[in-house]
């Protein structure tokens, strides 16, 4: 038989029935004295040399570092100024792993989230946090802003802030665009062909 969990609102589970066929034979018990005697132990020989063992391997996390004042007025306001960033857009919150213009991933957290992580760093160590606002396309050219792209969980927290590079898509070009894997620009409608050449000047 087989009870499913929606028939009497329990957890699913099987019921077995047992029948017994025959008695079991006599089992012989062991004595005190069969108990008692001890078995020798086996010779156990060590290698003097010790075994090569291999230790594990774990993938070492580099801190998390906020952007310091250099970063904000060098490598964040090259980034602000291509994307038409607000200047009152927190920047101070920003955060990578490595050096600011040389990261892969642009994250960014709250004011007290900043401060929480700023005062324990040398008692916690801190394995992912923040939301991704940027990511580098490509690393050989970490130092253009242009390899730069805003990553998708971001666009909720800086949209406010965009002035530039963006468009307004009507609904054809947004249905054509999730209906194509690649769109023709001349399939675009006359509004949104004109907006690409505007960012593109």
């Amino acid at each position: 038989i087989r009870l499913l969990p929606h028939h009497q609102n329990t957890g699913a589970f099987f019921v077995a029935l047992f029948q017994k066929h025959d008695k079991t034979g006599d089992v012989s018990q062991s004595t005190d004295d069969e108990i008692s005697q001890k078995r020798p132990a086996e010779e156990i020989v060590f290698n003097e040399e010790g075994a090569n063992f291999k230790r594990a391997r774990y993938h070492r996390e580099n801190p998390f570092i906020f952007f310091n004042e250099n970063d904000i007025k060098g490598f964040w306001k090259d980034i602000s100024e291509f994307f038409g960033v607000n200047s009152s857009f927190p920047a101070d919150q920003l955060m990578t792993r490595i050096a600011a213009d040389s990261g892969r991933n642009i994250y960014f957290v709250s004011d007290s989230l900043k401060q929480i992580v700023t005062l324990n760093q040398d008692r916690i160590k801190f394995i992912n946090m923040g939301v991704r606002l940027f990511v580098r396309t490509d690393l050989r050219n970490d130092k253009d802003k242009r390899s730069l792209r805003l990553a998708q969980e971001g666009i909720a927290i800086i949209d406010n802030y965009f002035s530039k590079r963006r468009l307004q898509l009507e609904e054809h070009d947004l249905l054509l665009l999730l209906a194509h894997a690649h769109t023709y620009f001349s399939d675009l409608s006359t509004s949104v062909q004109s907006q690409i050449q505007n960012i593109s000047n």
